[in-house]
């Protein structure tokens, strides 16, 4: 995140791409949750809790699950795995 993240906390801003695993690539309405208007539109009306520091908005990073449920996604299965690193063709082909 950037130095604007204070431990623990997502600034507003940040939070559509922080609920993106959250949200199937496939489901375009899904996608349209997550869009920072939507999320703003959220913070007012209470479903998303959100405080204010130092005249910005912020969300806890605990609570991204409960925030991803309020917006109708679904949490993540579980961690990501693994990708396998590429190798660049000039040091596979040295081996």
């Amino acid at each position: 995140m950037t130095s604007s993240t204070i431990a623990g906390l997502i600034p507003l801003t940040e939070l559509p791409a922080a609920l993106r695993p959250f949200a199937d690539p496939a489901d375009a309405a899904a996608q349209n949750r997550i869009r920072y208007q939507a999320l703003w539109t959220r913070v007012c009306d209470g479903t998303i809790p959100a405080e204010k520091v130092g005249g910005r908005l912020f969300a806890q990073r605990e609570k991204l699950p409960d925030i991803a449920r309020a917006l109708g996604l679904t949490a993540p299965a579980g961690p990501k795995p693994a990708r396998a690193k590429r190798v660049p063709s000039n040091v596979a082909a040295a081996a």
